[in-house]
C-alpha cells in the first residue's frame, strides 16, 4: 500500500492570496494617509508663505505713505521759504526807496546851502537860512536813523531766514536719511523674498527625506506584519501535527478499540490513498481522541516517520522565521529611532527659523518704532519752530503795515521840508518877506 501524501497547495495558495489582500490593503490605506499629511503640510505652507507676503505688503506701504508724508512737509517748507523771500525782496526794495530818499533830500541840502551862500540878505536872512540849515540837518539825522534801524530790521529778517534754510538743509538731510533707510528696507525685502525658494527648497528636500524614512518604515512593518502572519499559520500548522501524531500514535499503540470504562461509540474513519484532502480524516482523529471515541482505520497504513520529517521541516522554518522577525523588529525599531530624530530635528529647525524671523521682525519693527518716534517729535519741534517764525513774520508785517499807514496819514520830514522852503521862495517873491517878521517853518 502507498504512504499518504499530504498536499499543502490549496492551503498555501489561500493564505497567499489573503496576504497579498490584507498588504493591498495596507498599501492603500498608508497612501491615503500619506496623501493627507502632504496636503496639510503644503496647505501649512502656503498659508504661511500668504502670512509673510501681506506683513511685507504692509510694511512696504506703511514706509510709502511716511516717504509720501515727508515729501508733502518738504514743500510745505519750501513754500515757506518762497515766501519769505519776496517778503525780503520788499524789504530790501523799501531800504533802497530809504536810500535814495536820503539821497535826495542830502542833495536838496546841498542845492539849498549853495543857494544860501550865492544870495544876500540882511542878518535876519543869515539867521533863518541857519535854522533852515539846522532844521535840514535834524531832518537828516532822523533820516539815517530810520535808515539805521531799517538796516537793522533788514538784517534780523536775513538772519531769520538764514535759520530756515539750516533748517530746510537739516530736514532736506533727514529726508534722505529716510530714503536710505527706505531703500535699505526695499533691499532686506528683496532679500527675503529671494530667501523664500531656498527655505522651499530646503523644506521639500525634507519632506523628500521623511517620505523616503516613512517609506521604508511602511515596508518594514508591511514586511514583519507578513512574516508574523507566516509564522502564526505556521505554528497552528504545527499544532494540527502535533495533534494528528498523538492521534496517531494513540492508535497505532491501542491496536484495535480502546479500552474505556464506558462503551463509547465506534467511529471508522476511511482512508482513501487518491483523496488529496486531508483536513476531514484529520478533524475526525481529533475529535475521536477529545471524545474518547474508539476509531476503527480501514486503509493503506500510515506512515508515522513522514509526518514526523514534515513537522521537524515546520519547525525549523518557525525558528527561521523567528529569527529573521527579531532581526526585523530591531530594524524597525531602529529606523523609528532614527525617523524620530530626524522629525526631532525638523522641528527644532522649523522653530529656529521661525524664532530668527520673529527676532528678525521684532527688530525691525523696535527700529521703525524708535524713528517714527524720532520722527514725531522733530515734526513737533519743527512745527513749534515754524510757529515761532510765523508769529515773528506777523509781527513784521504789523510793523510794516503801520509804518506805511503812518507814512501815508502823516507828511514826511522830506515833504515838510519842501514845502516850507516853496513857500519861503514864494514869500521872497511877493515881498512878504518884511524885516521883524519871525520865518517860521
Amino acid at each position: 500500500m502507498e504512504p499518504l501524501e499530504i498536499n499543502w497547495d490549496a492551503d498555501i495558495d489561500k493564505a497567499t492570496r489573503e496576504i497579498r489582500e490584507e498588504m493591498e490593503a495596507a498599501k492603500a490605506d498608508h497612501q491615503r494617509e500619506l496623501e493627507v499629511v502632504k496636503a496639510k503640510h503644503s496647505e501649512e505652507l502656503e498659508a504661511e508663505k500668504a502670512k509673510h507676503w501681506k506683513e511685507l505688503e504692509a510694511e512696504k506701504a506703511k514706509h510709502r505713505n511716511e516717504l509720501e508724508a515727508e515729501k508733502a512737509k518738504q514743500r510745505e517748507l519750501e513754500e515757506k521759504n518762497e515766501e519769505l523771500r519776496h517778503q525780503l525782496e520788499s524789504v530790501e526794495e523799501e531800504e533802497k526807496d530809504l536810500v535814495s530818499a536820503l539821497a535826495h533830500a542830502t542833495k536838496e541840502n546841498d542845492e539849498l546851502k549853495a543857494r544860501t551862500l550865492s544870495g544876500g540878505g540882511g542878518p535876519t536872512d543869515t539867521d533863518k537860512l541857519v535854522r533852515a540849515i539846522q532844521v535840514l540837518t535834524d531832518n537828516l539825522d532822523k533820516a539815517e536813523a530810520q535808515l539805521a534801524l531799517t538796516s537793522k530790521e533788514c538784517r534780523e529778517k536775513e538772519s531769520i531766514i538764514n535759520d530756515i534754510r539750516e533748517e530746510i538743509i537739516v530736514v532736506r538731510d533727514e529726508n534722505g536719511d529716510l530714503r536710505n533707510m527706505v531703500a535699505s528696507l526695499r533691499r532686506k525685502l528683496v532679500k527675503d523674498a529671494r530667501a523664500g525658494p531656498d527655505l522651499e527648497r530646503k523644506n521639500a528636500l525634507l519632506q523628500q527625506e521623511n517620505t523616503e524614512l516613512w517609506t521604508d518604515l511602511t515596508r518594514e512593518t508591511e514586511k514583519n506584519d507578513r512574516q508574523l502572519k507566516t509564522e502564526e499559520k505556521l505554528r497552528r500548522d504545527m499544532s494540527m501535527l502535533e495533534d494528528r501524531i498523538k492521534t496517531l500514535e494513540y492508535l497505532r499503540k491501542a491496536k484495535g478499540p480502546a479500552q474505556c470504562n464506558v462503551n463509547p461509540p465506534v467511529l471508522n474513519v476511511v482512508i482513501n490513498p487518491e483523496d488529496r484532502s486531508h483536513r476531514d480524516w484529520v478533524e475526525k482523529l481529533n475529535r475521536a481522541v477529545a471524545r474518547k471515541t474508539e476509531v476503527k482505520i480501514s486503509g493503506p497504513e500510515v506512515c508515522v516517520m513522514e509526518i514526523h520529517q514534515l513537522m521537524a521541516g515546520h519547525i525549523s522554518d518557525i525558528q527561521r522565521i523567528e529569527l529573521e522577525n527579531i532581526s526585523f523588529r530591531t530594524r524597525i525599531r531602529r529606523l523609528e529611532n532614527e525617523n524620530a530624530r530626524l522629525q526631532s530635528k525638523k522641528t527644532n529647525l522649523t522653530i529656529y527659523m521661525y524664532e530668527r524671523r520673529h527676532q528678525a521682525d521684532v527688530k525691525m519693527l523696535s527700529q521703525l518704532t524708535e524713528r517714527i518716534r524720532d520722527l514725531e517729535l522733530q515734526e513737533e519741534s519743527r512745527k513749534d519752530g515754524e510757529i515761532v517764525l510765523q508769529n515773528t513774520l506777523q509781527e513784521l508785517q504789523l510793523e510794516l503795515q503801520a509804518k506805511n499807514r503812518d507814512g501815508a496819514d502823516e507828511e514826511t520830514p522830506f515833504q515838510r521840508l519842501k514845502t516850507n522852503e516853496e513857500n519861503r521862495i514864494d514869500g521872497e517873491d511877493k515881498g512878504a518877506n518884511v524885516k521883524g517878521v519871525p520865518f517860521i517853518i
